[in-house]
């Protein structure tokens, strides 16, 4: 049962970073924003991993800046 907590907890870590990166990746990749919002924004991810991903797939990426 020990394994099987490592092993979740290790998948749910790297979901959390690979959703960190897919934002920021998103956030680089984005024309609708000037390159000092683009830098907020990514230290909004950094800042706050989860909820800052999450606010920017729902709010940031579909605003036009």
């Amino acid at each position: 049962m020990e394994i099987f907590a490592v092993l979740v907890s290790a998948l749910i870590g790297l979901a959390y970073i690979a959703f960190a990166i897919a934002a920021i990746l998103s956030i680089l990749n984005s024309r609708s924003y000037t390159s000092g919002l683009k830098a907020l924004w990514v230290l909004a991810v950094l800042a706050f991993p989860f909820l800052g991903s999450l606010v920017w797939f729902l709010v940031g990426r579909n605003s036009s800046g």
